[in-house]
């Protein structure tokens, strides 16, 4: 392949990474590290999107994945990565981390391995440091639809559970977020679309309050975000 052509592909999946993680710019927000030479995990990384948009910023960006063809992408856009499985480089690597992403790995697990998950990402964070979790969300209207969307999706947290399983685990001030339009940062439609959302989510919050009577506000897009803290 020639050098142009090698130009040409990076370049391309490049921009493809770019219109993939240009809504993280909002959902990623306040929970990301300050300083630039923070050290930065994402475990079930894929192709290395979510890397190669957080490795603009950060010094130090790493994924540990399984799927070596997924690896291959994520290699050609200068990432760094490495083919291993998530519970074998947990429980070995002597390195630390101020952030550790999981992004749609957590249903794959099955529920007798997450609260072991859970731990070794609490004992390979620095204290202050942050845990990201995305997972399908069975409060959702259509949640139902993702969790049986993938033969590989073996348990699915609602976000009390995760809540009590990441405390369970040593962290605490534990948020979550809906992973529906973005507000800012994709386009003007995605912001319309977000409007839109947010007066449809009011009678969902209206139905469920009626049936059960709690006012705690859910999560209710098909997949959500899950961040807590390492004291």
């Amino acid at each position: 392949m020639s050098s142009e052509s090698i130009h040409n592909l990076l370049f391309e999946l490049t921009q493809k990474a770019d219109r993939a993680t240009r809504s993280y710019r909002f959902r990623f927000r306040g929970w990301l590290p300050k300083a630039t030479d923070s050290r930065i995990l994402d475990l079930g990384c894929g192709d290395g999107k979510i890397l190669w948009y957080l490795g603009k910023k950060y010094s130090y960006v790493h994924g540990v994945d399984l799927d070596s063809q997924k690896l291959d992408i994520a290699k050609s856009m200068g990432v760094s990565v490495q083919c291993q499985d998530v519970f074998e480089f947990l429980s070995t690597t002597n390195k630390t981390f101020d952030l550790i992403c999981a992004l749609d790995l957590v249903e794959h697990l099955g529920k007798n391995r997450i609260p072991t998950f859970l731990e070794l990402c609490f004992k390979k964070l620095n204290s202050g440091g942050r845990i990201i979790l995305q997972m399908p969300n069975p409060l959702s209207p259509f949640g139902f639809s993702v969790q049986q969307g993938d033969l590989t999706h073996e348990f699915t947290l609602a976000p009390v559970l995760t809540r009590k399983l990441l405390e369970i685990a040593g962290f605490n001030q534990c948020h979550w977020r809906e992973t529906g339009p973005s507000l800012w940062g994709y386009s003007l439609g995605s912001t319309f679309r977000f409007c839109l959302w947010r007066l449809i989510r009011l009678g969902y919050r209206f139905l469920h309050f009626i049936e059960a009577g709690e006012k705690e506000n859910f999560p209710l897009t098909r997949v959500y975000l899950v961040s807590a803290l390492k004291p």
